[in-house]
């Protein structure tokens, strides 16, 4: 899955870097929607069972550090913290990854914007603190007068 993630975000990257027309980018935005959705329930699900990995290694733990406890218990969390750290690496993975989407669905609906109107109607890189020219190539350092 973070494979596929990661392409379709490079992929998306790209076509953000193209002149398409407004049909195309209602196309590519509704395609867009699609994909988002699939990574959510993907990321909502890692969530709940991280969770659910989390509350076990807690109650294992516990569980461990009461005076009658098996031994066994000790290698029960370890095995529960070995999986619960590559879980949480996931979920952060696909959440920043489908924060970052929303950003690139943002850039579309300004873009398909920009071609009904035909001038700049909003810029999302604006918001984040960045100059972008007419190419939509940040100005790194250059302040607009």
């Amino acid at each position: 899955m973070a494979k596929r993630i990661r392409n379709y975000k490079k992929w998306i990257d790209e076509l953000l870097k193209r002149e398409l027309t407004k049909e195309e980018w209602k196309k590519l935005r509704e395609e867009h929607l699609t994909q988002i959705g699939f990574f959510q329930h993907e990321r909502l699900i890692h969530l709940l069972v991280t969770l659910a990995f989390a509350v076990i290694a807690i109650l294992t733990l516990f569980q461990c550090l009461t005076a009658d406890s098996e031994p066994l218990m000790g290698v029960l969390f370890v095995a529960l913290m070995s999986l619960l750290i590559p879980y949480i690496r996931h979920y952060f993975l696909l959440e920043n990854e489908v924060q970052y989407m929303y950003e690139q669905y943002d850039t579309m609906v300004w873009k398909e914007q920009e071609c009904i109107v035909g001038t700049k109607v909003w810029n999302p890189e604006k918001e984040k603190g960045k100059e972008v020219d007419q190419t939509g190539k940040e100005n790194a350092g250059k302040e607009k007068m």
